[in-house]
């Protein structure tokens, strides 16, 4: 009888990984593998245990994996000697989100991510901090996030040196749209002003509008049209859909309509 390799377990994962994200197969596969790995005494390397939190993943969009099996994971690879990767970290941050969409678990579920990868020595990349901001803005619509969730993990990332990126912005951005207010508009239009100008995508501009006009702020929303066309960029579909929602008047749609007539 052939003896199973690491390369033969990392197939089957491989494979288990491909099922979950059809809905096919749960975070019970990555254990049984493990098990089996252990009795065989093949030793799992960083790859296998990357693609356990891939799984892990994919099946909890289903809930058919938790944090508790991710963090798991996490801890058995440190425990193997081995420096879980900053994607392994975003993978049990998105593990999480998609727990707090189902409605369990909170904002404060994300930063316990943080504070545990500096407790161990690890490096938050802005690909980690952005996985958090997104579980904040899926937190706050469950009333389990909120727009202060979110800037105390800007000031975190400022405090560290990590750069704001585009991408982040347009989290903290939907924090505050799906928290909504007058307060979070007013903390969205100062992180905005104060973000540098390479990353105030046409995205980051949509979502402002979109928090400004559900504030009722409409008009201010609406000049934002013509600060984006300033910086040299074109306003694409989602902008002017944003801005459709903003007019503040029956005028404004119709002097919009006529643009976005005249502009193809």
């Amino acid at each position: 009888r052939v003896k199973p390799t690491l390369v033969v377990f990392n197939s089957i994962l491989g494979a288990s990984t491909r099922a979950a994200e059809k809905g096919d197969a749960g975070g019970e596969v990555v254990e049984r593998l493990l098990s089996e790995m252990r009795r065989m005494g093949v030793a799992p390397d960083l790859t296998f245990f990357g693609s356990c939190m891939s799984l892990l993943a994919a099946a909890s969009l289903e809930g058919r994996a938790s944090s508790r099996e991710a963090k798991r994971i996490i801890e058995q690879c440190r425990a193997a000697g081995l420096a879980p990767t900053p994607e392994m970290y975003r993978l049990w941050v998105k593990v999480l989100s998609n727990e707090v969409l189902r409605g369990k678990g909170s904002a404060r579920d994300g930063t316990k991510v943080l504070d545990f990868m500096r407790s161990v020595g690890a490096y938050v990349t802005p690909q980690v901090y952005c996985s958090v901001l997104d579980l904040v803005s899926r937190a706050a619509l469950h009333s389990r996030g909120s727009v202060g969730d979110a800037e105390a993990i800007l000031a975190d990332m400022a405090e560290n040196e990590v750069t704001l990126t585009e991408q982040a912005l347009c989290s903290y951005l939907q924090v505050a749209r799906a928290e909504g207010g007058k307060t979070a508009a007013v903390s969205a239009w100062n992180v905005f002003a104060a973000s540098p100008p390479k990353v105030r995508s046409q995205r980051a501009f949509t979502l402002l509008i979109s928090v400004l006009a559900r504030s009722g702020q409409r008009k201010t929303a609406w000049a934002l049209i013509d600060v984006l066309r300033s910086t040299g960029v074109q306003p694409n579909t989602y902008v002017y859909n944003a801005a459709l929602s903003a007019a503040p008047d029956a005028a404004s749609l119709l002097e919009l309509h006529a643009k976005m007539e005249a502009e193809g």
